[in-house]
């Protein structure tokens, strides 16, 4: 499908509120972070060049980006850590939260993130030399 202004739009706005996402997770320790940088990197590469190839020289998210894009895999222990905190995160706030909607929303968030962190491969961490 061509790219409209509208997709781009679409892309670009995702793009960055993943980004953001992404911040306030490695701020956060109940939000994963790989997983919006990868998803930010994917929008950007599809809306702005320019925001892809900052993502990829940075020297935090760079590393993570190229070595999805090479196996599609995450290391076992970042799968798990993010799994967890999903759960931790969202549980929590779904417990807290008095409205039913937003309740079930948190819920609903949560485990599709679930399902698709489970089914990621996995590869071993790199060794530390």
């Amino acid at each position: 499908m061509p790219l409209t202004p509208v997709r781009r739009a679409l892309w670009l706005a995702l793009g960055w509120v993943s980004l953001a996402l992404a911040v306030i997770g490695a701020i956060l320790p109940v939000m994963p972070t790989t997983v919006f940088v990868l998803v930010a990197a994917a929008a950007f590469a599809r809306s702005s060049p320019r925001m892809e190839r900052l993502l990829i020289e940075n020297r935090l998210t760079g590393p993570v980006i190229l070595s999805w894009r090479e196996s599609r895999s995450i290391p076992a222990r970042a799968r798990t850590l993010a799994i967890t905190m999903v759960i931790l995160g969202c549980g929590t706030s779904a417990v807290l939260v008095p409205v039913d909607v937003a309740r079930w929303s948190l819920v609903a968030i949560a485990a599709a993130l679930v399902f698709f962190l489970a089914r990621l491969p996995t590869r071993p961490a790199p060794a530390i030399a």
